[in-house]
This record gives structure tokens, sequence and C-alpha cells, in this order.
């Protein structure tokens, strides 16, 4: 008599945030247990998390295994595995971010209390923040 088992995952300490530098490789093991064999859909954000040639994704019958060569910034994210199959599903997150120089600040840029000496200067901040708060700003002219 086989005992039928819906996903679960045997390591929850083990999945934890991701902190990678732009141009490094991350990996994932994520251990379970299914019976019947799960079916695994990744996420990222709550789009599909398609393979390619950078992303590798392998579900064995005991864990599934993510490989991110060379991350990039829009790799950041959260990260949402669903594992289902036909005794019900289970889901797990964890977060990726990408450490990269920051996108450019926003424009337009606007001189404001111009004097003889200086001026004040005043921009948007950058859309993407690479992944860690700006805490200054370089300005040449």
């Amino acid at each position: 008599l086989i005992h039928l088992e819906k996903p679960s995952f045997l390591d929850l300490h083990g999945i934890k945030d991701i902190t990678i530098k732009a141009g490094k490789d991350f990996e994932v093991h994520i251990p379970y247990k299914a019976i019947p064999k799960a079916q695994a859909q990744w996420f990222i954000d709550d789009k599909d998390l398609i393979a390619d040639d950078r992303v590798n994704i392998k579900t064995l019958d005991n864990v599934i295994t993510l490989l991110n060569r060379k991350a990039e910034r829009n790799d950041a994210g959260f990260y949402k595995l669903v594992l289902k199959n036909s005794e019900g599903s289970n889901q797990i997150q964890f977060r990726v971010t990408v450490l990269s120089p920051p996108t450019k600040p926003e424009g337009p840029l606007e001189a404001t209390n111009i004097t003889a000496e200086g001026c004040t200067l005043n921009w948007k901040p950058s859309k993407n923040d690479g992944g860690s708060d700006i805490k200054h700003y370089i300005v040449e002219r």
C-alpha cells in the first residue's frame, strides 16, 4: 500500500534570502517530500521564471535545484517555488538581491539658489538603487 503525501519542504531553515554581486552565480537546493512526485513551478515577482542559458532548474525525486549563472540586475526579486501533486500543493518564497551600480538619477536636473559661490542641485532618485541604499552622489561639471 503506497502512502500518498502532498508536497512538504524538509529544511525550511536552509532557505534564506540571497544577496549576490552582479556577475556572480547563485544556487539554491530545496529538499522536499511528495508522493507521487511533485510538479514544480518557479516564479519571480509573480511572473513565470523561465529556464534559459543562464537559469537552470532541476527537479529530482527529493530535491529541486535552481542555478543562476552570472546574476543580472533583473534577476533580483521575490522567488517563489510552488510544488503540486494529486494530493495538494505547497509553496516557499525567498528574496534575491543583486548588487550592482545604481541607474543614473532621474531628471530634470534643477539648479536653485544660484550665487557666485555655488548653487543647489535637485533631481529625482534613481529608479534602481542597485540593491542597496544610495548614500551620496558625486557631481561632476
